[in-house]
């Protein structure tokens, strides 16, 4: 995946401006085209959209996303700007994945693992132990927390992140994805109006608790408004309302 482009993808942000409310600068994504398009990083306080259709790598670069805060360092390996080098707790809520396959993306995401890909016998693979080694101690002490509780009502992620926020200060909150989100009380309307009672929650979450929230969305393998030569173009927000009623029964990954 090329994180230089993310043309796949379709990254809907609020307009920000140089600092946020508060006067500090906002806190960078660690993907330099992304904190290009977002001038210069995330607002806590504001939500964002990470959309794109099925094996698009939404996961991994939102696991990036939380790598990089976490560490406090960009893909490259370069302190965050704007003063955040240092790491920022982050909560994930990974409703596809479950914790034993979430750390192994985390691991396979990491450039150094990346660029030792196609090894080979035994003496290949010891190519593979300094980096994997390396990345195991840095991230060992990464405030990266997942819940990985299945399906799960979007009143269960704002409790257990205000929890998060209150015991270990957390600064940025990932949903991974919201077709596997439930909302209890718009749930009789139809699934297109709990997806946006499902949005409408997350955005006053970031709010009240002051923190920047990722939510990840799939939209449409085919979505109706792309012409057949169009397929893999960059999708759009309305796209997401064409993956609206995407059923919330899905196949877990299990340990």
């Amino acid at each position: 995946m090329d994180y230089q482009t993310l043309d796949c993808f379709c990254w809907e942000a609020p307009t920000v401006g140089p600092l946020e409310d508060n006067g500090l600068p906002p806190l960078p994504t660690g993907m330099k085209e992304l904190d290009a398009r977002i001038n210069g990083g995330m607002r806590l306080g504001d939500m964002y959209r990470l959309s794109g259709r099925p094996a698009a790598g939404k996961t991994t670069c939102a696991l990036n996303i939380a790598r990089c805060v976490a560490l406090g360092e960009d893909l490259d390996g370069q302190p965050l700007k704007n003063g955040h080098n240092r790491p920022h707790p982050v909560l994930f809520f990974s409703l596809e994945l479950s914790k034993k396959h979430f750390v192994q993306q985390l691991f396979y995401s990491s450039g150094d693992v990346k660029g030792c890909g196609g090894v080979q016998g035994e003496a290949d693979v010891r190519v593979l132990a300094e980096p994997i080694a390396r990345d195991v101690a840095r991230l060992s002490h990464a405030p990266i927390f997942v819940d990985e509780t299945a399906p799960l009502d979007v009143c269960d992620i704002r409790s257990r992140s205000s929890s998060m926020k209150e015991r270990h200060g957390i600064e940025l909150v990932i949903v991974d994805y919201l077709q596997l989100c439930s909302c209890r009380e718009s749930a009789s309307l139809g699934r297109r109006a709990e997806v946006s009672a499902l949005l409408l929650h997350l955005t006053k979450m970031a709010h009240e608790l002051h923190l920047a929230v990722i939510v990840v969305e799939q939209t449409g393998r085919n979505c109706r408004r792309l012409a057949k030569h169009d397929q893999h173009s960059p999708p759009t927000a309305d796209d997401i309302h064409d993956s609206a009623s995407i059923s919330s029964s899905y196949g877990r990954t299990l340990e």
